[in-house]
């Protein structure tokens, strides 16, 4: 209480007569929480921003904790989180002529950032409570509309539907938000459901229909990473593992987070050194996974005869407006960092050493040229617009032409350096873990401890040699994949697609990207909703003192 007589900080934005927060109209509480009847300090519920706060407010003013008060007053540090109690939309805190001085600036920072890393892929931020009424910024993806009917396409019997279905499952892809076509989608499936010869597997038209139906307040975001869709069309296997190892190894700025490789914090008991050789068969066995349901995909190719130049394609990787989203290494484009705030939001990725990228991948002329050419033709969900680049016919000065194509052009340009990077030396594929005696051990081990997530030890056992008999019930989504005729032993590539499987949705890989198979796959992390009003008595702290002392509190570890 040294400045009893200072003013309100910021009287253009607040409590001011001029201010759009008169205090007439919006007093004290309303952004300050807090008792807004009380008369002494320490019945006023504040909240101490710091440790040493506290202890001087209870000697000086005879503070407490005042626990019958639900809404105590936020300490400094989190004043604006209320500012969202009706600035839904985030966007009118950011700096505008009236207030040049941002009016919330860890807010916007913080919602940036939520969208920047796309943790939103994981954890739903819910803005609306019921169909209508907006409760704060909703962060949410979209419904899986597009991919399900991307699935439905890729489903055995999808051909023998009549062409107004096949037409009504592009439109859905290509245009989610058309409702009208959705619900005619839903309504042609239940009726080959219910038809005595169904063109598609009951249970598959069953789980999209589920995908495709309405939800009451839908989600609006796009996933942040791309599609996985196609990837055989577009990565190599040796490409695939070191970028899901470490994505930082090729691309130091890449937003991916690493969850492979982080053994700083073990120790040297046995689970740990287990979980080290199960981090390697994980890798393999989920791009093993994403290869065995990769889908059809048909490239764009070039006109004819037409070369591709890289000094064009420099000048049209500027023309066209790519570092607009996108960042590149050549020293005369990398100037343009300069005008851009560290804090900036950059939509694409690096484009540089894309050579190194797809080095060893026989199609990434072809790949590339696709990509730039028609982006939703890989994935229909991209950010990235279609930029309409046709080929064109150039001049010189003797009236010679010459036909030309910017997009091969640009493909030229980004292809022709990055050579000199080279996959990290610890990358496997499925032919070098089948000759290593040690990972075959841990594939197997690793097999055993997903098995018995759902069935007892026994049966387990069983099932890991022979695989699930087609008549077994009971078996869950990920166990699906074992489901085989028994009369021969389970191979090792179906142990890594299982394997795979299991790592991709243990790891919430989907929630970032659109992967085959998981269409109708729950977020992993928990909502966030509610966290700025959860009780502390409802969060669990009960393994903290295991996870410090480093055993982690669990994982896929073997038993000691």
């Amino acid at each position: 209480m040294g400045q009893p007589f200072a003013s309100h900080p910021r009287l253009d934005l607040f409590v001011g007569s001029l201010s759009p927060h008169k205090v007439s109209d919006f007093a004290c509480t309303i952004c300050h929480e807090g008792q807004g009847s009380a008369t002494e300090f320490k019945w006023a519920s504040h909240m101490p921003d710091s440790e040493l706060d506290r202890k001087r407010w209870m000697e000086e003013h005879g503070w407490f904790d005042n626990h019958h008060w639900i809404y105590p007053q936020l300490p400094n540090r989190f004043i604006e989180s209320t500012c969202l109690k009706c600035h839904h939309d985030v966007n009118d805190l950011e700096p505008s002529q009236r207030f040049e001085q941002p009016p919330a600036p860890k807010v916007v920072k913080g919602y940036n950032t939520i969208r920047k890393f796309g943790c939103y892929g994981c954890h739903n931020v819910n803005g609306y409570a019921g169909a209508d009424k907006r409760v704060g910024p909703d962060l949410r993806l979209e419904p899986n509309y597009f991919a399900a009917a991307l699935q439905l396409q890729n489903s055995p019997g999808f051909g023998e539907l009549s062409n107004s279905v096949q037409k009504l499952a592009g439109q859905v892809a290509a245009h989610p938000e058309d409702s009208v076509s959705r619900h005619e989608l839903i309504d042609a499936l239940k009726a080959d459901g219910a038809s005595d010869e169904p063109n598609i597997d009951k249970a598959e038209s069953v789980r999209l229909v589920g995908v495709l139906a309405d939800i009451e307040a839908p989600g609006s975001l796009r996933k942040a990473g791309p599609s996985l869709r196609h990837i055989a069309k577009k990565n190599s296997d040796s490409f695939l593992y070191d970028w899901i190892a470490n994505p930082q190894n090729f691309r130091p700025s890449s937003r991916m987070p690493k969850f492979f490789n982080l053994h700083a914090h073990f120790g040297s008991n046995p689970s740990d050194e287990a979980a080290v050789e199960f981090e390697k068969v994980e890798i393999v066995g989920m791009i093993e996974y994403l290869k065995a349901y990769s889908q059809g995909f048909e490239y764009l190719t070039p006109t004819s005869g037409v070369e591709g130049d890289v000094a064009r394609g420099k000048i049209a990787f500027q023309e066209r407006g790519c570092l607009a989203c996108h960042s590149h290494n050549d020293s005369d484009l990398a100037e343009i960092e300069k005008f851009r705030d560290p804090e900036d939001f950059v939509q694409g990725p690096d484009l540089s050493d894309l050579g190194g990228k797809f080095a060893g991948f026989a199609d990434k002329e072809k790949w590339l040229y696709s990509w730039i050419k028609e982006p939703t033709k890989y994935h229909a969900r991209t950010v990235m617009p279609e930029l309409y680049i046709d080929v064109e016919v150039l001049k010189d000065a003797d009236g010679n032409e010459t036909v030309v194509d910017p997009v091969l052009d640009i493909v030229t340009y980004l292809l022709s350096e990055g050579s000199d990077w080279e996959f990290d030396d610890s990358v496997l594929t499925v032919e070098s873990l089948k000759q290593d005696e040690g990972l075959l051990e841990s594939l197997e081990d690793l097999l055993m401890v997903n098995l018995t997530d759902s069935f007892y030890e026994a049966v387990a056992k069983k099932y890991a040699v022979e695989g699930i008999p087609e008549g077994a019930t009971g078996v869950k989504v990920n166990e699906e994949e074992l489901r085989r005729d028994t009369s021969t032993p389970l191979d090792i590539d179906t142990k890594l697609v299982y394997i795979g499987r299991k790592a991709l949705g243990k790891y919430g890989c989907y929630g970032c990207h659109d992967i085959p198979g998981f269409e109708d796959a729950k977020p992993i992390g928990a909502a966030l909703t509610d966290w700025g009003r959860k009780d502390p008595s409802k969060l669990a702290f009960e393994h903290v003192l295991e996870y410090v002392d480093g055993q982690h509190g669990g994982g896929h570890a073997v038993a000691q």
